[in-house]
This record gives structure tokens, C-alpha cells and sequence, in this order.
């Protein structure tokens, strides 16, 4: 998604993609530092450019979100990454960006929390939901749509089964 004034060209071929200003490599680069650390380093001792680098890209992610949030009006939204945990508090700075971009007629109740599950959620987040299919799923698996596969019963007179002990 490109953002605002930003003509930085990006690896998807497009020009000022979220990317430029947000990802670890453009806002390490901005800075003028080599990683996160020194990223963190560089912004706690009072470093200009470090500290408008971590800005802009504030602005941006939330710019970003915003936009989203008017067109799905989540009830939170999760940030996670390495510049999130090397700066919790950036969190609140990407939620007034994220709030200065929705509707001020409407009443907005976002929150913008940090993930909590560590390098392992993905992991952990996908093994929930391979154990517990969705309610729309589990209800489809129960009560099969009139004509479908499942109502008509098996293909072949081979597939019929009389006795769940005759599976081969």
C-alpha cells in the first residue's frame, strides 16, 4: 500500500510502498544505523535522525491501518515485530496516527495492542486452529447443503459400507 508523499521505489516495483518507511531494512537505512539494536541505541540516546526515522514510520503504519480500519472497523488491531518490541511504546504513536485518519462523526473504539505470544504465535496460533475448525465449518461438516457430495451418499456400490470395522 503506498503512502502519502513517499516516492521511495520498492522491491514490488511499485513506488512508496509501506515498505520504504516500515520495514526493518528502509527505517535501519533512514536512521543511518546497521540493525534494530542500534536503532534502539541511537533513538534512546537522542539521535535526531534516529528518533524522525522511527516517526515516520509511525505515521505511516498508522496512515496505513487507519485506511483499513474505515473500511472493516476492526475491534483491535495486533502489531508485532522486531521495532515493536524493541519500542512498546510505539504503539500508542501508531494509534494516534491510526485514529487522526478515521471519520470524526463516528464513534471509534480500537485498540492497537502489541502481540503477546512470542516468536513461537504463529506456531501456536496455527495449531489452534487446526484443533478447532470454525463454527461456520464444524456446522457445514454437521449438516450437509441439500445435493451435495455428502447427502448423496458414495459414488460407487465399492464405497458403500455397511460396518465401520471393514475399512481397509
Amino acid at each position: 500500500m503506498t503512502v502519502g508523499a513517499n516516492d521511495s521505489p520498492c522491491a514490488c516495483g511499485k513506488r512508496g510502498c509501506l515498505e520504504t518507511l516500515a520495514s526493518v531494512p528502509a527505517l535501519c537505512e533512514s536512521a543511518g544505523v546497521a540493525d534494530v539494536a542500534e536503532l534502539r541505541a541511537a533513538v534512546l540516546s537522542g539521535d535526531t535522525r534516529a528518533r524522525e526515522a522511527l516517526e515516520r514510520a509511525a505515521r505511516a503504519v498508522g496512515y496505513v491501518l487507519g485506511s483499513a480500519a474505515l473500511l472493516i472497523n476492526p475491534r483491535a488491531i495486533i502489531v508485532a515485530g522486531e521495532i515493536v518490541d524493541a519500542f512498546p511504546s510505539l504503539r500508542s504513536d501508531i494509534a494516534a496516527s491510526m485514529y487522526a485518519e478515521l471519520l470524526p462523526v463516528m464513534e471509534w473504539d480500537i485498540d492497537v495492542v502489541g502481540a503477546s505470544l512470542g516468536p513461537l504465535g504463529a506456531a501456536q496460533a496455527s495449531a489452534y486452529i487446526a484443533a478447532h475448525p470454525f463454527e461456520e465449518d464444524a456446522e457445514a461438516a454437521h449438516c450437509p447443503e441439500e445435493g451435495s457430495p455428502r447427502e448423496a451418499g458414495p459414488a460407487s456400490s465399492a464405497e458403500k459400507r455397511t460396518d465401520r470395522e471393514e475399512r481397509p
